[in-house]
């Protein structure tokens, strides 16, 4: 029987972006490249497109919509939809290279490459296991923490905190988006705790009531996850 080596999948929408959207989105995966832990600096140097060059692409696409809006013509807009067309084949290009680093390193460790892959800021298609449906921590990478925050009620809000000092004190909350959050620049060596707390909304047509004094989310047990 053919074994086949399962692989994370990169996955991009960019033609929904608009040109803000895709200046956006480029500054942030050329931040997530620029002194990632889990990129060498000689896999940097092989970056099919460089990240001062990512930088620059958008930083001048935002000239040329910013133009376009103080004095529309076809010209403008032409040069516009060009200059959004080529970066969108950079970030192409970058998720390309990404993808095949991220599953290069992971030598078959699906979740390993998934962290790869998110602390670079590219959302993934699909992962080759089956996720626990349970809030789990797992440190794939030095410094980093992926924390799987199961799902509730399609409409519940999720937050989550981290500790480094065995729960005397937590980071800020954070709204989670999705299931999966990657947490970077932690000390390793460190055992972090992690707890979430789910807010669902009322039923249909309640209206919302809370008891003054009793706004503190409802935290979950900690868990808790030394970094690697």
């Amino acid at each position: 029987m053919k074994s086949t080596t399962k692989r994370a999948i990169i996955s991009l929408d960019l033609v929904h972006l608009d040109a803000p959207g895709l200046v956006s989105f480029t500054r942030a995966i050329a931040k997530g490249l620029t002194g990632n832990p889990n990129i060498t600096a000689a896999n940097v140097a092989k970056l099919p497109v460089a990240i001062a060059d990512l930088q620059t692409a958008a930083q001048t696409l935002e000239t040329t919509h910013v133009a376009r809006l103080t004095a529309p013509s076809k010209a403008a807009t032409k040069l516009e939809h060009d200059q959004a067309n080529t970066l969108m084949q950079q970030i192409t290009n970058t998720a390309t290279f990404i993808q095949g680093l991220a599953n290069t390193t992971a030598a078959g460790d699906v979740n390993l490459a998934d962290s790869i892959i998110a602390s670079v800021g590219f959302q993934l298609k699909k992962t080759g296991v089956k996720r626990r449906k349970v809030f789990s921590a797992t440190s794939p990478a030095k410094g980093t923490a992926h924390v799987y925050v199961p799902s509730g009620k399609r409409t519940a809000v999720r937050l989550l905190q981290y500790s480094a000092d065995g729960g005397k004190t937590y980071c800020p909350t954070i709204v989670v988006h999705g299931v999966d959050v990657i947490v970077t620049a932690l000390k390793s060596g460190v055992d972090y705790l992690f707890q979430m707390a789910m807010s669902a909304p009322p039923a249909k047509k309640a209206k919302l009531t809370i008891t003054a004094g009793s706004e503190a989310a409802a935290w979950s047990d900690p868990i808790s996850c030394v970094i690697s």
